[in-house]
Parts: C-alpha cells; sequence; structure tokens
C-alpha cells in the first residue's frame, strides 16, 4: 500500500465534495457529524502538500502541527460533541456528555504535548512519521480511541455504531501494520471511511 501526494490530495479532493453536499444535505441535528468529512479533506490536503515540501524544514514544521492540529486537538472534542449533538435518548446523551468531558481532557493533554516537546515530520515506508514523544504514549493513544469509539458506539443510531466498528477496524490494522505512522495511517483510513456518512447525514 502506497501514500503520497496525490493519494492525499485525490482523498481529499473526494472528501471535500463529498463533505459539503452531506454538511447541504443533514438535518440541522447532524450537522456536526456531517462536518467530519469535509473537515477530513482540510487535515489530507494539508498532509498533501507535506509530501511536496522539503523536510526538515520550516514550512514542513507548519504543516506537521497543522495536521496535528486535528489529530491531537479537534478529532478526541469533535467526534462525542458531534454524536451528542445528533443523538435524542437522554441517557445517551448524559454519557456523551462525560465522553465530551474526556474527550476534551484529551485535547488538552495533546495540546500541552505541542507545546513542551519538539516535533519533526520524517517520510518513512511509504508513510509520514510524526516524531513527538507523547509521555505515557499507550495509556493516551488507548483514552483516544476509547472516547472517539465509545461515542459511536453509544449512539442510538445503527449506522453511526457501524462507522463505529468501521473506525475500530481501521485502527487496529494501523497499529498492527503501520506502527511506525501510526497517526497518519489511522488518519487516512477514519478520513476514507467518513464518505460513509453521507447517507446517513440525509436522514
Amino acid at each position: 500500500m502506497c501514500f503520497s501526494a496525490p493519494v492525499s490530495f485525490a482523498t481529499s479532493a473526494v472528501l471535500g465534495a463529498v463533505g459539503i453536499e452531506t454538511v447541504r444535505k443533514a438535518r440541522p441535528k447532524k450537522k456536526y457529524v456531517a462536518l467530519i468529512p469535509f473537515l477530513f479533506a482540510i487535515q489530507q490536503a494539508i498532509e498533501g502538500v507535506q509530501w511536496l515540501v522539503d523536510k526538515p524544514s520550516t514550512c514542513s514544521q507548519v504543516l506537521g502541527y497543522g495536521f496535528l492540529f486535528f489529530a491531537f486537538l479537534v478529532w478526541p472534542a469533535w467526534i462525542p460533541f458531534s454524536v451528542w449533538h445528533a443523538e435524542t435518548v437522554a441517557w445517551r446523551r448524559r454519557v456523551l456528555q462525560v465522553l465530551l468531558g474526556v474527550g476534551i481532557a484529551t485535547s488538552a493533554y495533546f495540546l500541552a504535548i505541542l507545546f513542551t516537546e519538539p516535533m519533526s515530520v520524517v517520510p518513512r515506508a511509504a508513510s509520514l512519521y510524526y516524531a513527538v514523544h507523547v509521555p505515557g504514549y499507550i495509556a493516551g493513544v488507548a483514552a483516544y480511541i476509547s472516547v472517539i469509539l465509545a461515542s459511536f458506539f453509544v449512539s442510538s443510531d445503527r449506522r453511526l455504531r457501524s462507522f463505529g466498528f468501521a473506525i475500530m477496524a481501521s485502527a487496529a490494522f494501523s497499529w498492527i501494520a503501520f506502527s511506525y505512522a501510526f497517526t497518519s495511517v489511522w488518519c487516512f483510513f477514519s478520513a476514507a471511511l467518513s464518505v460513509w456518512l453521507y447517507r446517513w447525514g440525509k436522514r
């Protein structure tokens, strides 16, 4: 499997088109979930440019932080928030509020890391490795993945639960096959899978 600038740009273009249409057709309560493909489109475009610039360089650093802004800060909070906003069952909304709190705390933890630890972007085996030291890496990744998956699993909408299982499978595959570039690869697979949300947003 090869990852490159063309792959990232193509994925971004498809997700951008799908994302705009998904948001346009989504009902108000589903708008935030419907935005997920479009946000992934921006993230993939950033990574596409990352492939083209010199590394190490100032431009690569800026793009790296742009990519990690989504990977570390946006997704742990956005996913539980968007699913909570779409949820109608009271007890599920309460659980999602708790998950949102955990997600915000996770984002804050990773924000502190980005402020205190050096970061560089390294091409490795046809993937990009975002080299940043994360204290308690395994625990942090486990909390990150758990918040995202639990948010989908708690949803009363079976299509979102199915999407959660697809994301879980992609996380497992990315960890086993591409552990050296897990952040980049899992974000790519999650982005590609987000086209799943197109039909969901219309109902």
